[in-house]
């Protein structure tokens, strides 16, 4: 099935701050979160259309319910808060944005699912691999350019197309770009972990809609074959 721009976009703008519909949440919650049966290592079980909270002392949250079961047998839901430093969504959401996940409705790309049941690839740096290699889609520009370089390609960008980020020579982080829509003089955006996207919910400061190329990331843009 080719790539449909128009639908990923809309997955994106839908879920920018809430769970995404499979109803997982990815990040390292095996060394750094106590576990529930649902949590995979790699993503935890927690619902979808679950809005993140933010809080100003350590960022942004997701409160979110989970079954326990007594000794008796029976089973009752505890709430537990998810806190941002094992959270490390943005592929996850990247993945459900341009493909098909469960219950809701992306661009359509068939992707594999290494972690199942979470959908999609957890990974940037190995989403970034298989897009190219399966010619979903072409490089735009050389990898992990520079802020100027990158400032330079960022125009050929349609929305749509992918932006992957990296400090070291593996990219770490993944987002969808949206266009000049929104207030940022380069475009913007969608993306978990923080949440951003091209929306005029000012609700959590700088973490939304003001998003630029910084200077201590490196950047790949990808080009999405696709209408």
């Amino acid at each position: 099935m080719p790539y449909n721009r128009t639908q990923a976009l809309a997955y994106a703008r839908r879920y920018w701050d809430r769970t995404c519909t499979d109803g997982y949440i990815a990040g390292s919650f095996r060394s750094s979160h106590r576990r529930t049966p649902q949590d995979t290592g790699y993503a935890l079980k927690v619902g979808a259309d679950i809005r993140f909270g933010y809080d100003s002392t350590v960022g942004e949250t997701l409160t979110y319910s989970y079954p326990h079961r007594r000794r008796d047998g029976t089973v009752e839901y505890r709430t537990a808060v998810l806190p941002p430093g094992p959270v490390a969504d943005c592929a996850h959401f990247i993945s459900c944005c341009i493909g098909s996940p469960p219950g809701g409705t992306g661009g359509g790309l068939p992707l594999p699912q290494p972690t199942a049941p979470a959908y999609g690839i957890l990974g940037a740096e190995t989403l970034l691999r298989h897009l190219l290699a399966s010619g979903a889609g072409t490089r735009h520009g050389r990898e992990r350019m520079d802020r100027e370089a990158a400032r330079r390609h960022i125009g050929g960008l349609a929305p749509g197309d992918l932006i992957f980020y990296a400090r070291t020579r593996t990219h770490g982080h993944s987002a969808i770009y949206l266009g000049t829509s929104g207030s940022s003089p380069v475009g913007n955006v969608a993306c978990h972990s923080y949440s951003r996207s091209d929306s005029p919910d000012f609700r959590r400061g700088d973490e939304n809609n003001d998003w630029d190329l910084l200077g201590n990331w490196s950047y790949t843009f990808v080009k999405m074959v696709g209408r």
